[in-house]
């Protein structure tokens, strides 16, 4: 499988345009979730196909554009999007903060990657990742920081990645005299 872009232009202030090549119909992908064309395996003939080569978005962040991979009609099985490779993490605000922040623990240390503004609600907050790797393991955390850089206690959250599980070790065999099938899964 691979990723079809061609070129990431910021054309704004967090703005960014994407462009791609393959062969069409396309699937784009925006931080591990389907936003263009259908779903491998997809019958439904009013869902969306797209024969577009390019798209732009617009971001929060002026530095960093966000993660998008571009499949082509050549490219994926329905495994991958039936099992998304990214880690959600949900929890409830508080009135007091200003903002929280989410930081994972890579190569033995704790590193702010990504930071969400308290609304004024305290209500319920959503956070999903990028992509992440299947069969790992990942560490993240989440506390709230107010308008001063006080922090609250943090709430830990451990994350195995398993979108498509490994085949089992089965073995079968037939006995002609009975027409019975064992199957053996080790």
């Amino acid at each position: 499988m691979a990723n079809r872009l061609t070129n990431i232009e910021r054309i704004g202030y967090g703005v960014w345009r994407f462009t791609w090549s393959g062969t069409s119909p396309y699937r784009v992908y925006k931080d591990g979730r389907l936003v263009r064309g259908k779903m491998l395996g997809e019958d439904d003939p009013y869902a969306e196909t797209t024969t577009n080569t390019s798209m732009t978005v617009s971001t929060d962040d002026n530095d960093q554009p966000p993660q998008v991979e571009v499949l082509d009609s050549t490219d994926g099985t329905a495994n991958q999007v039936a099992y998304p490779p990214y880690a959600s993490i949900s929890w409830r605000g508080s009135e007091h903060a200003d903002r929280y922040s989410i930081q994972e623990y890579s190569g033995g240390a704790w590193s702010e990657i990504a930071s969400v503004r308290e609304r004024g609600d305290a209500g319920y907050y959503l956070w999903q990742s990028q992509a992440l790797t299947d069969c790992t393991t990942h560490q993240f955390r989440v506390f709230a920081v107010n308008d001063d850089d006080s922090e609250s206690g943090e709430v830990d959250i451990d994350i195995e990645i398993v979108r498509n599980p490994a085949t089992p070790d089965a073995s079968y065999s037939y006995d002609s005299g009975t027409g019975n099938v064992t199957v053996t899964i080790s």
